[in-house]
């Protein structure tokens, strides 16, 4: 038995979907049972009053979750009292395993003690449907002043060369889209630019390649370990920026090499690992 411990409650739906954590969660859940794997959601709330079911197998999907237990022994404690191997699958490695069994990370890790399982793209919802051209504009930090620079930038760009733009969500503290919704727009678009620092964004991109589309970086906020295995461009100057945005694009072509990468092998990635235990 697995519980994952995340954002979802028991009746929580794909259209309820948000988040980046809630996500990784729904479609890790997913993948364990397509494999078989008998698994039990756990809202992060019954965590926290510790009202939630044993099992043999817990995995955090949840950062406000995973920093108490970095920080709190006891709540450890009470934890392993109802699972024999406590993990998170979590963005990228972090300061502390102690507390911990094993953490697995969706980006490489940059140091031992952690545990690649990578992220994926759901096909039923992540694949090419580009006609026209369309750009998708993520969204910036508000608090970092060189993201709101960049989305500047890009909103230069697009203006002076009038293409169409989606722009769902204009600042990561506005409420994301329901996850449906959010891929309805991402597989129209033939480019997506990149605004936000370090490897949250990863999913976000990796759901886009999927989709068929490019991504596009700037060189200052660029990581390979995000952008591993995917098609994507980096910029340095706005005449690199429109040369990227005029060139002509295979959507089909960026969907197949992003398909390397599955739920499935994530979670296999992980079960092998727990398996060991």
């Amino acid at each position: 038995m697995i519980g994952i411990v995340s954002e979802l409650r028991k009746n929580s739906t794909i259209n309820d979907l948000c988040t980046h954590n809630g996500v990784c969660a729904w479609f890790l859940e997913k993948a364990f049972k397509e494999l078989n794997v008998n698994v039990t959601r756990i809202n992060q709330a019954e965590l926290m009053s510790f009202e939630f079911p044993s099992s043999e197998y817990m995995i955090i999907v949840s950062a406000g979750v995973f920093a108490r237990i970095i920080h709190s022994p006891n709540f450890v404690q009470s934890i392993k009292e109802k699972t024999r191997v406590l993990s998170s699958y979590l963005c990228s490695d972090i300061v502390n395993f102690d507390n911990f069994d094993l953490v697995f990370t969706q980006v490489k890790p940059r140091k031992d003690g952690a545990y690649y399982a990578g992220w994926g793209a759901d096909p039923e919802h992540c694949y090419p449907n580009q006609r026209d051209l369309i750009v998708f504009l993520d969204s910036y930090i508000p608090d970092k002043q060189a993201s709101k620079a960049i989305y500047d930038i890009y909103w230069e760009i697009l203006r002076k060369l009038n293409v169409k733009v989606m722009h769902p969500t204009k600042t990561y503290n506005d409420k994301r889209l329901p996850w449906p919704q959010y891929q309805s727009l991402l597989r129209r678009c033939k480019f997506f630019l990149q605004t936000q620092y370090g490897d949250d964004g990863g999913l976000n991109m990796w759901e886009a390649a999927a989709s068929g589309s490019l991504l596009v970086s700037p060189y200052y906020i660029h990581s390979e370990r995000t952008f591993a295995g995917l098609e994507h461009r980096v910029w340095s100057t706005q005449k690199d920026l429109i040369r990227i945005l005029n060139e002509t694009t295979n959507p089909h072509e960026i969907s197949e090499r992003a398909s390397v990468n599955t739920w499935e092998k994530v979670a296999k990635r992980v079960l092998d690992e727990l398996e060991k235990w």
